[in-house]
């Protein structure tokens, strides 16, 4: 526990003292509440059994008092609670948010989108709980204990010695059952992040799933994943409902014994024991065994608690994690792309193998090939969305690898097939691509791609109208053309479209091809598209063919 603490030490340390103020507090409520059984004994004993009425009104008010102000100092300790556990779920959500936004395309594939969100949503509101609640629970059913145990054997030594023989008791229960409490629910949070990335992807492909009704099949899975979870946590609640009453019947069979033989006393006629001591004695009694069984049902509670905080530890890292930092920040204006000898493979798939081109600057390339044969990778490895296995690839000369990550991508536009749209205003996506961009630059964007202010104002969309749901409320066409429309406003000098006009007629295929060719003026370009017709402004085709990598002169 205290290295995943060190661990996530980061994300605490801003709101420390925060922390040591509302632990602080508790031990000042607890405080107050212990002394409330010794104020009534006294109004019992001194007050009401022998007479002494001139204390009656200031006993009234001490208790009146401390009651007020337990009642206050709780409130105030949930407030800094409160403000505790959002901050610091908050601030490990970013954290682990900006590791996972810096690993690699690799560690992507490899997990679930299902199973990264659940740790971003579920996992950080647990990690509170540890440094706070948890903490402050055992120090103050610690203290609650130790000073409550005092107490008793001051009022009747003899009854405090016969109510601490149930402590062994209590640990022996704990130690039986932790091992298997954790271990189920560590089973049960994993199923829960199983179906998570299952219901992630489902919802995705919506669409897929109507278009080959597949919804009972879906049912059916989400089904056999919840009976998973279901059965892992019903042994794990089992487990805590036998332990938590086990312990209840102990401590109301003490107390029940505790309570007749203190009764028995009154009736022998003892010195020691009076009905305010009794009601004192008792009332104290719970005081010992309620932190008692705290004490367990906190442990329970933490053993769940570091499930999650390993969960969220588990992305919480380096591992698999891009460099940003150092490297050129200086880009070529004019710059041509270089590969030498390129070996890569996705695992045991195989896709490229000692592959060599070079596209000198301001070059405009065709990419041809069937799927599967590497178009895909070599525009990934251009961008370094993955690094190559063996060989190197260059651009301006210098190995792509020695700039510096963000500029490298900066610099090079590449619109893929699929649309995607950030969930911010118009103009906010124009600013992630080109942070400069200026209120006409972007217009004129918008107007080459044949969404004119005047169209948009029809449609009452403005800059600042803000896109939900990959804009769902554009048509399919609209929204390439707004994918369009950013590469019009980018400056980077190399461009790589991925058959840029999918899904457009023909008639707008030409006239939004006429002003990409004046944008494209000066710039490196690749192409991907099968089917396109305007081959002559090419100045070669690269043709991709089962690992071989072939040049083709379209001018010459």
């Amino acid at each position: 526990m205290i290295e995943l603490l060190k661990k996530c030490a980061p994300n605490f340390k801003p709101y420390f003292r925060l922390n040591i103020a509302f632990i602080g507090l508790t031990q000042l409520n607890v405080f107050l509440g212990l002394m409330l059984p010794l104020l009534i004994r006294f109004l019992i004993d001194e007050v009401l059994t022998n007479g002494k009425w001139e204390h009656f009104t200031q006993t009234a008010i001490f208790i009146s008092v401390a009651i007020c102000l337990n009642s206050l100092l709780a409130i105030v300790t949930n407030i800094a609670y409160t403000h505790l556990s959002e901050n610091i779920t908050a601030t490990s959500r970013d954290s682990l948010f900006s590791y996972i936004l810096k690993k690699n395309l690799s560690f992507m594939n490899s997990v679930g989108n299902g199973e990264i969100v659940n740790r971003l949503i579920e996992s950080p509101e647990y990690l509170p709980r540890v440094p706070s609640v948890y903490l402050e629970r055992l120090i103050t059913s610690i203290a609650t204990i130790l000073i409550v145990s005092t107490i008793l054997f001051v009022i009747q030594p003899l009854l405090a010695a016969i109510s601490l023989t149930s402590i062994p008791v209590f640990v022996l229960i704990y130690l039986k059952t932790r091992k298997v409490f954790f271990e189920h629910l560590q089973v049960a949070r994993q199923e829960i992040g199983k179906l998570s990335a299952f219901y992630t992807d489902i919802l995705r492909n919506f669409m897929q799933v109507k278009n080959n009704v597949t919804e009972d099949a879906e049912c059916n899975v989400s089904k056999e994943r919840n009976a998973n979870i279901r059965k892992a946590g019903m042994k794990a609640g089992y487990i805590g409902a036998l332990t938590h009453n086990v312990l209840k019947i102990v401590t109301q069979f003490n107390q029940l014994g505790i309570l007749l033989y203190g009764a028995w006393l009154i009736h022998s006629g003892g010195d020691d024991m009076t009905i305010g001591t009794l009601i004192a004695f008792y009332t104290y009694l719970g005081m010992l065994y309620s932190p008692l069984v705290s004490i367990i049902n906190t442990l329970n509670d933490l053993n769940g608690a570091l499930v999650d905080m390993e969960r969220y530890l588990e992305f919480y890292n380096h591992d698999n994690e891009e460099n940003y930092e150092g490297g050129i920040i200086v880009f070529p204006k004019s710059a041509g792309i270089e590969f030498k000898n390129i070996y890569f493979a996705y695992g045991e798939n195989k896709v490229l193998s000692d592959v060599s081109f070079s596209v000198v600057p301001g070059d405009k390339v065709l990419l041809l090939g069937q799927s599967g044969v590497g178009k895909s990778t070599i525009i990934a490895l251009i961008k370094r969305l993955y690094d190559p296995d063996k060989g190197s690839v260059l651009i301006g000369g210098k190995d792509i690898s020695d700039y510096n990550l963000a500029t490298l991508r900066k610099n090079i536009m590449y619109l893929t097939q699929d649309d995607y749209i950030f969930p911010a205003t118009i103009r906010e996506n124009f600013k992630r691509f080109n942070p400069e961009v200026m209120e006409e630059e972007i217009f004129s964007a918008l107007n080459k791609a044949q969404l004119s202010r005047d169209f948009l104002k029809s449609r009452n969309i403005d800059l600042d109208y803000m896109i939900d749901k990959n804009a769902i409320a554009f048509s399919g066409g609209q929204r390439r053309r707004l994918s369009l429309a950013l590469v019009f406003a980018s400056k980077a000098p190399i461009v790589i479209l991925d058959e840029p006009f999918t899904g457009l007629d023909r008639v707008t295929q030409d006239d939004l091809w006429r002003e990409m060719k004046n944008h494209l003026d000066g710039k490196t370009l690749i192409l991907i598209d099968h089917n396109f017709t305007d081959q002559s402004y090419f100045d070669r085709v690269l043709k991709c063919e089962s690992n071989e990598i072939k040049f083709e002169s379209v001018k010459n």
